[in-house]
């Protein structure tokens, strides 16, 4: 009679333990979450927001594989995932955020503030006139997820929608003109932001070796001596860094009435005499030697 029971007992065991290892292991590679807006006045938590659309892209992967999802009327959302990757939501009216998901982590909370839409122009500092073909980006600094974009602005005026709050950052760049920097905070709404430009300074010279002799394929490089966004602006300097067979450069882009270095290096490692100037607004520095012994 023993023998009876038992039998029945150990067979329930091993039909129950194989289907619940498998439930496990799907709960594991679940996505799940909730879109919501930010908390608002004294409130800890935002409210839902459903029919916000929410997809996921594994790492390593592209866009047009992105698994998308729809948040139901209590802003929650889930679907199949990989190991790891990038959740984005997005929803009219509201700035779009992405977190990352990781296998192992715990349900997702992402909170959508209100878009900001940032206007502006960029213009000529010594006549006020918009600059046609501004190339202009932003840099949000948003808490959760920082945010860039740019455009073309072909006559001068931009308009960036979808933007988080937070500090922004503008950087523009256009032919002819030094690059420039404006800083502003975006909170909500539509915010201004105008950027003015100077014309470029320029430098250009010749490289030689200590008999004055013209030296090709040494790279001239031009650094600012430490001031306000000295390394951002460093990255729109332009021109010829590489010398030719006549060891000729000319470097352009470079900001007026800030002190700058240039010198140049070749590919062995010798480097020539560091020169320190000033450029002046649409007037070329020429005639600069820089020597390599």
């Amino acid at each position: 009679m023993r023998m009876k029971k038992m039998a029945p007992v150990l067979a329930a065991f091993v039909v129950v333990a194989i289907p619940s290892v498998s439930v496990v292991e799907n709960q594991e590679r679940q996505i799940s979450g909730v879109v919501s807006t930010p908390p608002g006045n004294l409130a800890t938590v935002g409210s839902p927001i459903a029919n916000a659309r929410v997809e996921y892209v594994e790492d390593g992967a592209d866009n047009s594989t992105a698994l998308v999802a729809t948040t139901d009327q209590n802003g929650r959302f889930s679907f199949t995932a990989g190991d790891s990757g990038i959740v984005t939501a997005s929803k009219s009216g509201r700035a779009t955020i992405s977190v990352g998901w990781r296998y192992g982590t715990g349900a997702l909370r992402i909170e959508l503030p209100s878009e900001v839409t940032l206007t502006g122009r960029a213009y000529d500092m010594a006549n006020r006139r918009n600059i046609a073909n501004a190339y202009v980006s932003v840099v949000v600094a948003h808490t959760v997820n920082p945010h860039s974009t740019a455009a073309l602005a072909d006559i001068g005026s931009f308009d960036f929608r979808g933007l988080p709050p937070g500090p922004a950052t503008l950087f523009v760049q256009a032919r002819g003109y030094a690059p420039a920097v404006a800083r502003t905070t975006l909170s909500s709404g539509s915010q201004t932001a105008d950027v003015g430009m100077l014309l470029e300074g320029s430098v250009s010279g010749k490289v030689v070796d200590g008999q004055n002799n013209a030296l090709s394929g040494a790279l001239v490089e031009v650094s600012y001596n430490g001031f306000t966004d000295a390394a951002l602006l460093a990255s729109g300097i332009g021109g010829y860094i590489l010398t030719g067979n006549d060891g000729l450069f000319r470097v352009t882009g470079i900001v007026p009435s800030q002190g700058f270095s240039i010198y140049a290096t070749l590919e062995d490692g010798r480097r020539s005499n560091s020169q320190s100037l000033t450029a002046t607004a649409g007037v070329p520095l020429q005639n600069v030697v820089l020597t390599i012994q």
